[in-house]
């Protein structure tokens, strides 16, 4: 006579058996089906969806809550020979911002004194890669995420001269964010914005980041109590004991082997 088995009778459990045999046996239980390939792809996709939202959030409130960036701050120029950047560079983390402008003679002649050096590995993204052009104008190049920055916007401030009291400001690619400067007014450091355009590198490594964090908090705890069950000699999906056998005699799982389930945990 078997005993219960959480819960079930002996009667049920022949029942069961019977009921998968008339089915056609084991093998076309549907625990022994393989498994969907679009079913894991969605499931990806989602995962995948839900990354690239929590690293746009991050983004946005890097962009939100870091006013005043204070951090390594380097200056210099983007290039040895003009026409060049004068560019100050602060990096902290969740925010990379960069603030240049095209040197006139006098601060040209200053730089050169106190022998400032050319800058090196600017961000790709950055608009300073570019030389100027002769405007007027002052830049402000804001990119925000963490780890690693995955969003970028730009801010001009441009006069048709030095002497010039008829400035214009706009952000490129970004939500402008209080306070809100006045066009004229000369410290645009303090400038921020909701930054819209992707830096591609870090978009997609921030997305599979919080992609993989959100998997571990959603399907880790099932895949640990698989193990679990595994590790206690019973079958993973309905927890009736399996001794040694490599097919749950109750509900027809196909059991994998004990070094597959340890490996694959250890590698979570």
């Amino acid at each position: 006579m078997w005993k219960a088995a959480e819960g079930r009778t002996s009667h049920d459990l022949l029942m069961r058996r019977d009921t998968i045999k008339g089915m056609g046996g084991y093998r076309n239980s549907p625990r022994l089906r393989p498994r969907n390939p679009r079913k894991i792809a969605t499931r990806v996709l989602a995962f995948l969806l839900l990354g690239a939202i929590v690293n746009v959030a991050v983004a946005w409130a890097c962009g939100w809550l870091m006013i005043g960036l204070t951090g390594a701050v380097a200056h210099g120029f983007t290039r040895p020979e003009r026409p060049h950047w004068y560019v100050t560079i602060c990096r902290r983390p969740g925010a990379i911002r960069l603030f240049g402008l095209e040197p006139g003679e006098e601060l040209e002649r200053l730089a050169r004194d106190e022998l400032l050096i050319v800058l090196q590995r600017l961000p790709r993204w950055s608009r300073f890669n570019t030389p100027p052009c002769g405007e007027v104008v002052r830049i402000v190049d804001d990119a925000r995420g963490w780890p690693m920055v995955s969003l970028r916007a730009t801010f001009i401030l441009q006069a048709d001269s030095l002497e010039s009291l008829n400035w214009t400001s706009e952000w490129r690619g970004g939500i402008p964010l209080p306070p809100h400067l006045p066009a004229n007014s000369a410290p645009v450091w303090d400038v921020r914005a909701l930054p819209l355009v992707p830096i591609w590198v870090g978009f997609a490594i921030n997305t599979i980041f919080y992609a993989a964090i959100l998997w571990l908090l959603f399907a880790g705890p099932g895949a640990l109590h698989r193990w679990r069950r595994l590790k206690r000699g019973l079958c993973p999906a309905c927890a009736y004991p399996i001794g040694t056998s490599d097919t749950c005699s109750e509900c027809g799982n196909a059991i994998e082997q004990r070094g597959t389930i340890d490996g694959g945990l250890a590698s979570v």
